[in-house]
């Protein structure tokens, strides 16, 4: 508070350039050079530190690496080592709601459940004892394109975390009884979710942009009908389609030994076959953009998502709607530390156009989509709107190379961050690339292809995906004079 977003970032440039150590390739030049910032994130990028000719930040350079073996089963096994006592395993399995259809939608989340109703050899309760005996945390969760399990523990305990992890993937007791008796309560999980109204609106806002039928517009949890009738014969087919080699990734993150590691997962996972399928299959989806509104004045408040056509998790212009998302920002009235100062989130501040406004990308296999999120009251909902896609078009028309390369600097602060947090979120992050992209991206590589972006192919981007397009649109609550699906396309058409 109270720092403009140039002086505030132009500080962290100074830092960046005075603070560490640049190496120069030799005999390199600053001109005539490729650009890698719109290459497909499929393709490596390799010998850039020659054909960038650019400095690298020595940071860079130091991050750990992370190293990657193949079993025989297919099952990618992949650490990362770094300081400290704590270990955390992920086992990421490429596998979501997207793979269901309206028959058995669900079940990848059911199967989720059932992990830890005990095995053939140890019962739920020994499970959890341990797990406390030993300071073992074990969680599970499942999205639409993957589903993980993880295991974190300290240093000694890196062994037991991968045989239990291996134990309930492998060795569930799924049978009708347990079925049975779990159907009560992921339905109650499911109407906790739905009272949940950011999490309604973007089930509402994936049915506007995909269409009912297509799988990225089916629900996570599944529809209670499915909940119900839910079968044991229904999920062990899913593992035996899904639960392979080919769509394993199991990560080590901290304070793990890779080859140690290596010998852990084929002694613990042995069970796991492989298919000969080259590639996670595609998920087939559709942009069919649509409008979804439900009118509830109770509610109090206009919640309005917007979702607009992006690439999926290979696009090549991946980097530069991380810019623009970070050119955006957020804002929350009730949480002004939590805010950050840029121009949208100022005028949102200012004219009091909302509660909250947050801007995040959402990536699948071969589609992706860009949302803006709002919480606005009823008057202002449509001025809000307004000035999200006016301050894309002011972007697109007025940012200069000054300010664009203070951008980068955040985005270069943020690649580094991410090295460093958490071993969880580390975890994640390689999990996720790997059954991405079939590979860890180096902090060396994001640096690389964040700097290369050229302002000339930044604006392109912004005007292929935000200039006369039509989003998707989920409205619900208060929102009876909320612009119409009409109206907001017109909006998206940027006056010269």
């Amino acid at each position: 508070p109270g720092l403009s977003i140039e002086s505030m970032l132009s500080r962290v440039s100074r830092f960046k350039n005075s603070a560490h150590k640049r190496i120069r390739s030799p005999g390199t030049s600053m001109v005539n050079t490729p650009s890698f910032g719109a290459s497909p994130l499929l393709t490596p990028v390799r010998s850039y530190s020659v054909q960038q000719h650019q400095d690298i930040p020595s940071y860079f350079l130091k991050t750990p690496v992370t190293n990657v073996t193949t079993l025989p089963n297919n099952i990618k096994v992949a650490t990362e080592k770094s300081f400290g006592e704590i270990a955390t395993i992920g086992v990421y399995i490429g596998a979501g709601s997207v793979d269901e259809n309206r028959e058995n939608n669900g079940t990848a989340h059911f199967l989720e459940h059932m992990a830890f109703k005990g095995t053939s050899k140890r019962s739920k309760k020994d499970i959890e004892l341990l797990c406390e005996n030993n300071n073992i945390l074990l969680n599970a969760y499942t999205g639409r394109i993957s589903t993980c399990f993880v295991a974190q523990g300290f240093r000694e305990y890196a062994e037991n975390c991968v045989e239990l992890l291996g134990d309930i993937l492998q060795n569930s007791k799924i049978s009708n009884s347990n079925v049975r008796n779990e159907i009560s309560v992921i339905l109650k999980e499911k109407e906790s979710v739905e009272n949940d109204l950011f999490e309604v609106l973007l089930e509402h806002l994936h049915c506007a942009c995909f269409g009912k039928e297509n799988p990225l517009a089916l629900t996570i949890l599944g529809e209670s009908s499915n909940i119900r009738e839910m079968k044991r014969d229904r999920l062990m087919e899913f593992i035996k389609n899904k639960y392979v080699g080919e769509r394993m990734v199991i990560v080590g993150a901290g304070a793990v030994n890779h080859e140690e590691f290596v010998e852990y997962v084929k002694k613990y996972f042995s069970n796991i076959k492989p298919t000969g399928e080259s590639h996670i299959t595609s998920d087939q989806s559709s942009f069919i953009p649509g409008d979804l509104r439900t009118v509830d004045k109770v509610v109090g408040r206009a919640h309005i998502a917007l979702g607009f056509k992006i690439g999926g998790l290979s696009d090549k212009y991946y980097f530069m709607l991380w810019l623009l998302k970070t050119m955006l920002g957020e804002y929350d009235k009730l949480n002004p530390l939590g805010s950050t100062v840029t121009g949208l989130s100022q005028v949102a501040m200012e004219k009091k156009l909302c509660d909250s406004y947050s801007v995040f990308n959402s990536y699948y296999r071969d589609v992706g989509l860009f949302v803006f999120h709002t919480i606005a009251k009823a008057e202002t909902a449509n001025e809000i709107i307004d000035a999200f896609l006016q301050e894309i078009q002011n972007i697109a028309k007025n940012l200069d190379e000054h300010n664009f390369e203070i951008m980068k600097n955040v985005i270069y602060k943020q690649i580094i961050e991410a090295t460093v947090g958490n071993t969880f979120s580390i975890a994640d992050e390689i999990g996720r690339q790997i059954l991405s992209y079939g590979r860890r991206i180096s902090a060396e590589e994001v640096y690389y292809r964040v700097q290369s972006i050229t302002l000339e192919e930044y604006k392109a981007c912004l005007d292929t995906h935000f200039n006369d397009v039509v989003p998707g649109v989920a409205a619900l609550g208060d929102v009876e004079n909320f612009c119409s699906f009409e109206e907001i396309r017109e909006k998206t058409k940027w006056k010269n």
